[in-house]
């Protein structure tokens, strides 16, 4: 399990929840993806109340409406444990954030299932609760009878539904719907199972997309062993399309740019069973270069503990593009090696690059 859980218990009229160390336990726990608020800030877990979560518990009705739903799914389906980042992750600790933003690959690949609160309306209203119905007036012509009924049979569409919705448009979720094995989906009218093979809603009609057709990495048969049934020149390329995609995403601190697609980054070596870092492969550095801006002048992120060089993606805000290049291109390798290095001095963290210079 995370390092940290939220233990709801087993009796669903207990009002108080538990923040749980579980580090050396073992069991199923559910994780919850959903979109930041002013009132997600407020029941934060810090330094100061940690502590107190673990030992005093937490009132479920100070919690947004979204966590207290998550919670009620969790209790319904008898999973004990649930991980929400804002109270799992010490959120004025550096050091606590760092490491669990390295982890956040295993967190959501190894959960039993993903909760997604879809619905715009979650944070106000929470994801159960689901408006009426909104009627339909109908105009009738040629017909003689004043009274009849009319049936009318909706389609569902996964791709209005939950892909274009605002939570999908965010940078963070687009690595937490990546990373998770199977996702029950709280959209505004129907809810949704999806897992790495098909999309299922619960009025019985299939989803008008497959499951993974978003992540080209999963699509192209790539998996986090190091196998393939794609072409080398197709796998040589294929972070391309997800950072290209997450580049476009929504964040509310652009400082996050390198942390919120970690997961991802941290899956894409496993497959190329190589060194990464700030979306540089080490076996494809050349190739990971090859990016260019998509369209506006690009602005500057402002870190305050990193150092990203200025000529990778990830030191901007901007939306990017890779250069196209023909599948005959052969990258020709010098003998280098590129790696993050922790520098004892004022300046602190430096990327850096060691290049064998040779005849």
């Amino acid at each position: 399990m995370p390092k940290r859980v939220i233990d709801v218990g087993r009796d669903t009229n207990n009002n108080i929840v538990y923040l749980c160390e579980s580090d050396s336990h073992k069991g199923e726990y559910v994780v919850l993806s959903h979109r930041w608020s002013d009132k997600t800030k407020s029941v934060a877990t810090t330094r100061a109340n940690k502590q107190d979560r673990i030992n005093a518990g937490i009132e479920i009705g100070s919690l947004t409406r979204a966590f207290q739903d998550a919670i009620t799914v969790a209790r319904k389906l008898h999973v004990r444990y649930l991980w929400i980042d804002s109270l799992c992750i010490v959120q004025n600790d550096e050091h606590d954030m760092r490491d669990e933003f390295c982890v956040m690959e295993q967190i959501y690949s190894s959960a039993y299932f993903t909760i997604a609160a879809t619905s715009s309306e979650c944070q106000r209203y929470g994801f159960l609760t689901r408006s009426a119905n909104k009627d339909l007036e109908l105009s009738v012509t040629g017909c003689e009878q004043t009274n009849f009924l009319c049936g009318c049979a909706t389609t569902a569409d996964f791709s209005k539904d939950v892909a274009n919705t605002e939570l999908n448009q965010r940078g963070w979720v687009y690595q937490e719907r990546a990373l998770s094995s199977r996702i029950i989906h709280f959209a505004a009218t129907r809810t949704y199972w999806e897992s790495e093979c098909e999309v299922k809603c619960d009025s019985g009609s299939p989803g008008n997309i497959l499951s993974r057709s978003n992540f080209p990495y999963e699509r192209s048969g790539i998996s986090t062993h190091g196998t393939t049934t794609v072409e080398e020149n197709r796998a040589k390329v294929v972070f391309e399309e997800p950072f290209a995609r997450y580049s476009q995403l929504g964040l509310s601190e652009p400082r996050d740019k390198s942390n919120a697609i970690l997961g991802i980054e941290y899956r894409l070596a496993m497959f190329y069973w190589t060194s990464s870092v700030y979306g540089v492969f080490q076996t494809h550095f050349g190739r990971s270069l090859l990016w260019k801006r998509a369209k506006d002048k690009m602005v500057r992120i402002t870190f305050h503990n990193q150092v990203v060089p200025t000529w990778l993606w990830m030191a901007y805000e901007n939306p990017i593009d890779y250069v196209r290049v023909s599948p005959d291109f052969t990258e020709y390798r010098s003998k280098f090696n590129f790696d993050y290095k922790n520098i004892d001095d004022s300046k602190g963290n430096r990327c850096l690059l060691e290049v064998c210079l040779q005849k």
